[in-house]
């Protein structure tokens, strides 16, 4: 099961400190946190399009991730702020997974070759901090 990012914390965290990728119409960064599952975001901007392309663009995008977690399995946790370029709408959806797994591929190389940064914490769900 993949969980959307809902903390503004996890999105600044990934800004700061994710491995960032990419491939074709693609950009992937990932961070490791220590969580139960994946969890996922979509980066369309309005520089992509008005909202209907926006809304297609997320769309495919999401299709494609679904389906290139579904061809390998997923053994890292994390979050994983994908975007892409206008390329989302022209491109081919068997490009579109390619480019996604290639991304994936290069994100847990990148890990690996750099020894990976260690997991930070999962941020906490409820809407305050945990005091130390």
């Amino acid at each position: 099961m993949i969980r959307s990012i809902a903390r503004r914390r996890t999105f600044a965290d990934l800004r700061n400190r994710g491995h960032r990728v990419r491939s074709g119409s693609v950009r992937l960064t990932f961070l490791p946190l220590e969580t139960v599952e994946p969890q996922v975001a979509f980066a369309i901007g309005r520089s992509f399009g008005n909202a209907v392309e926006r809304n297609r663009g997320r769309r495919r995008l999401r299709a494609a991730f679904v389906e290139a977690v579904g061809r390998r399995d997923l053994d890292r946790r994390g979050a994983f702020l994908l975007a892409g370029s206008r390329g989302l709408l022209t491109d081919g959806f068997p490009r579109l997974v390619e480019d996604v797994e290639v991304c994936l591929e290069k994100s847990a190389a990148a890990g690996a070759r750099n020894g990976g940064p260690p997991p930070i914490a999962a941020h906490a769900p409820s809407g305050r901090e945990p005091q130390p």
